[in-house]
């Protein structure tokens, strides 16, 4: 298991514990911050709108990320009626958390790319520092994907509401939480399955992509 590796390696266990706390104290505030601009206020009032990790981590999230690689961050809480055009400004507050970690680790890849194309020296401490950042990397990558999933009550899930009658929405809801905890059941019990076949080949490709591959 992932946090059998985190134990062992010290390198892995800064780069995972940083990478965790940063991929979804971003996250969480971006839907945070997207939602006050498109003039909900409910997020700010319940002290979402902060960079403070403690606000925004969730306790099974988290046990989630550290025993299988996937996770989540606490719920933010929004109030549709706020919103001038409700489900198009839910699809857009709920992209703002999977882009932010995108950005996020295109800009956090630069220091890689630099070493990969040998401009920064390769020495031990570059070695490790780099090995740190990669796995940062990796970790928001990892988060923006999984919360690309349309299923609820995944971010995915309200893009997919921008485009679907509200009977759709009631019925995709009341039966997607099941959906998401068969197939996080499923990821523990059997080596192939949605994560390890679809997630994480697309993870990988994106992290090819933003590390190794020189800026245009």
């Amino acid at each position: 298991m992932l946090l059998l590796n985190v134990i062992s390696n010290p390198i892995l266990a800064i780069g995972f514990l940083l990478g965790i706390v940063l991929a979804l104290t971003i996250h969480e505030y971006s839907h945070a911050w997207a939602a006050v601009r498109a003039g909900d206020m409910t997020p700010k009032l319940a002290g979402r709108l902060t960079l403070n990790p403690l606000a925004h981590l969730d306790p099974l999230g988290t046990i989630f990320l550290l025993l299988a690689g996937f996770g989540w961050g606490k719920p933010v809480p929004i109030n549709p009626f706020n919103l001038p055009h409700p489900q198009r400004s839910q699809a857009l507050i709920s992209l703002a958390g999977p882009l932010s970690n995108i950005l996020m680790a295109l800009i956090i890849a630069i220091p890689i790319r630099l070493f990969n194309f040998h401009i920064i020296p390769d020495t031990l401490l570059t070695q490790q520092i780099i090995s740190i950042l990669q796995i940062v990397v990796e970790i928001n990558l990892l988060l923006a994907v999984f919360n690309l999933i349309p299923i609820p009550p995944l971010d995915g899930s309200k893009v997919l509401f921008a485009f679907t009658s509200q009977e759709t929405q009631v019925a995709i809801e009341a039966i997607g939480p099941w959906i998401l905890f068969g197939l996080l059941f499923l990821a523990f019990l059997t080596p192939f399955n949605i994560f390890t076949s679809t997630i994480l080949p697309i993870v990988q490709y994106l992290n090819y992509l933003v590390t190794a591959f020189p800026f245009s």
